[in-house]
């Protein structure tokens, strides 16, 4: 069984040239054990050590020179010119929910990476970490944020983060297990102080670092998948790990999806809108596990959620058969192709036919009078 850091190292090896974003103290692949990666990140290596200098939870020990310090704009502009389209992965582990504009860095790896680049992830899982209350992202609110090129977080999004944020037992990530005591992060006066602190119209103003975006595996994979598909980026997720602990780990591709038709693509986003209410089934069950269930709101959320799954189960079912109908529509296209590439072929021979047929019809004629 991998560990976390043989996720997010498998598509990679020491001969990789490697880009890894925000490792702070914790590096995935560090220069000390060889790789051949460069840090970026947003801050020296020595302003880092003085931010965390008098943090018990981090060993400043294992933070490494920084190669390219990024505080604004796009994360490409960042790097030198000549360094662009020359690394072979991206890592980023807990690092896109904090980007204000995640289309935008997107955008920037592939001008990062060479053509058959990779992209690897370690992502919260807003269902086991203190995210839990608060709503999975969706396409539209990453193009919106895109379309504005929002370069800080908007004044919802640190009221949200606040408002809404939660800890388990005492704890802000928990993994997949059932709740124990949920209390909230801050008070609700708080987070209006922070919604009217909260200055999002200038890029020169001081960065205020909230978790934006929330996600479940079904969720993102909805995302990568739609924005690939109307051409605003240029990826796909070839692997998807499980969820372990708080966090699942996704490989990102260069290329985008294809689909054999409008049902197929229709079919596959269904597919994984009934993923994300899978993934709150189980969110919900880890809650009923610690006596939700004598609480009649919670039994009466996971008999919708059992109905919905039984609805799943029958549109999966459907699915399949689009799947083998779309199957079967290309078998004839490419029936009908060779079809009239017969026709054509035999078009000449069809002439000279019908040309001789009333000479063949006047020696017939002359047999029958012999």
């Amino acid at each position: 069984m991998l560990d976390r850091a043989q996720k997010l190292r498998q598509p990679i090896d020491k001969s990789s040239k490697i880009l890894e974003i925000g490792p702070s103290c914790n590096p995935i692949t560090p220069k000390l054990e060889g790789w051949q990666s460069f840090v970026v990140d947003h801050a020296t290596k020595e302003d880092l050590i003085e931010k965390y200098k008098l943090d018990s939870s981090v060993n400043t020990i294992n933070i490494e020179e920084v190669d390219f310090v990024w505080q604004r704009g796009y994360l490409h502009e960042s790097l030198p010119k000549s360094q662009l389209g020359t690394f072979d992965v991206c890592i980023a582990s807990h690092v896109i929910e904090h980007i204000p504009d995640l289309v935008g860095f997107f955008i920037s790896l592939e001008r990062i990476l060479r053509p058959e680049g990779v992209v690897s992830l370690a992502v919260p899982d807003k269902r086991f970490c203190f995210d839990y209350f608060k709503p999975i992202t969706t396409t539209g609110e990453l193009l919106s944020a895109h379309e504005t090129e929002r370069a800080r977080h908007s004044k919802k999004t640190a009221f949200d983060f606040l408002a809404y944020g939660v800890r388990n037992g005492g704890q802000h990530a928990w993994g997949r297990h059932p709740v124990a005591e949920l209390t909230f992060l801050t008070s609700l006066a708080d987070a209006k102080r922070a919604f009217d602190g909260q200055d999002e119209s200038d890029e020169a103003t001081p960065y205020v670092d909230f978790h934006a975006w929330h996600f479940t595996p079904a969720s993102f994979k909805l995302i990568v998948l739609e924005l690939a598909v109307l051409g605003i980026i240029d990826f796909h997720i070839a692997e998807c790990f499980a969820p372990e602990g708080c966090e699942f780990f996704a490989v990102l591709r260069t290329g985008r999806p294809h689909f054999a038709s409008e049902e197929a693509l229709q079919a596959q986003r269904l597919a994984l809108l009934k993923g994300t209410l899978m993934d709150a089934r189980e969110q919900i069950a880890f809650s009923a596990d610690n006596g939700g269930g004598d609480n009649p709101l919670m039994e009466g959320l996971i008999r919708r959620l059992d109905e919905q799954a039984v609805l799943i189960r029958r549109l999966d079912d459907q699915t399949e058969l689009f799947r083998r109908l779309d199957e079967q529509a290309e078998h004839l296209r490419d029936i009908a192709e060779v079809a009239a590439w017969a026709r054509k072929m035999l078009r000449p021979l069809r002439a000279g036919w019908l040309h001789l047929l009333p000479i063949r019809r006047s020696v017939a004629r002359l047999r029958g009078r012999i």
